[in-house]
């Protein structure tokens, strides 16, 4: 017969697989990061920016405050679309960075920026990355499991099981709750680790893939498009701002474009 202390064995496991799904911290105690803290610190931001880029290069350094502070440093270069990508990759690896979040309001307001907005069920699921969802699921399933196995077997006498079917009514809400958001992320029409982001001060979307086309939309820097296919020097891409369901599209010059999330794609999806 199973007894609760057996049943805790599976904590443990529980545990693990939560955290495989949390992604990997910059060592905030390395030489590096702390040259380009001082370097922050003492007003030198083409340093400290330098700095933060070379941790940077090393994907298993990236983390949002690492990102954040980055974002911190070419704001204060001047480089503002630069600032609001790196806010862009700090809130995709922690949306409750509220520093973050609040800076990168304030670009999109002041530059106008063209952004994605997810909508219904993806438009929740988007606050929060793929794995966080997986791994409230993966947890979920297991108290369930768990639940289900002691109420079977265990077999609790009649005044002991109201408190585990009160739990395993809970766990269930919360299983349906997380699989809903794993739908919503895989309904996603433009997932963050695929968009890129427009460069030049001013970039035209086009009706076809040629300069003397007509223009769609015009883009100012920072403004986010989603590929949808390849052709010679063009990049056929989703704009924001479609109406009805239906995207709107156009041609945009595949050099004024840069990746969003040029690392592991599973790092924030």
């Amino acid at each position: 017969m199973l007894t609760a202390p057996s049943l805790l064995r599976f904590i443990p496991l529980i545990l693990a697989l939560l955290w495989c799904s949390h992604p990997v911290r910059a060592d905030e105690s390395s030489p590096a990061w702390r040259d380009a803290m001082t370097a922050y610190r003492s007003g030198d931001f083409e340093k400290a920016s330098a700095g933060f880029r070379k941790i940077a290069e090393d994907e298993k350094q990236i983390s949002a405050a690492l990102c954040h502070n980055l974002a911190n440093s070419e704001y204060k270069r001047g480089e503002d679309v630069s600032a609001s990508i790196w806010y862009r990759r700090a809130l995709a690896l922690n949306p409750w960075l509220p520093e973050a979040r609040q800076n990168y309001r304030f670009l999109v307001r002041t530059k106008g920026f063209h952004e994605f907005k997810p909508e219904g069920l993806s438009a929740v699921a988007a606050r929060f990355p793929r794995r966080y969802w997986l791994a409230a699921c993966q947890g979920a399933v297991w108290v369930t499991v768990i639940l289900v196995v002691w109420l079977v077997w265990a077999a609790p006498r009649r005044g002991r099981r109201w408190p585990v079917v009160t739990l395993l009514c809970l766990s269930s809400v919360f299983l349906v709750l997380t699989l809903l958001g794993l739908i919503g992320k895989a309904g996603d029409p433009a997932p963050v680790a695929r968009r890129l982001i427009s460069i030049p001060a001013e970039a035209f979307a086009r009706s076809a893939p040629a300069e003397a086309a007509g223009s769609v939309i015009s883009l100012p820097a920072g403004s986010e498009v989603f590929p949808v296919k390849e052709e010679g020097y063009w990049t056929y891409c989703d704009l924001p701002g479609g109406t009805g369901g239906a995207p709107l599209r156009g041609w945009i010059r595949t050099t004024t474009l840069q990746p969003l999330w040029p690392w592991d794609p599973s790092l924030v999806e």
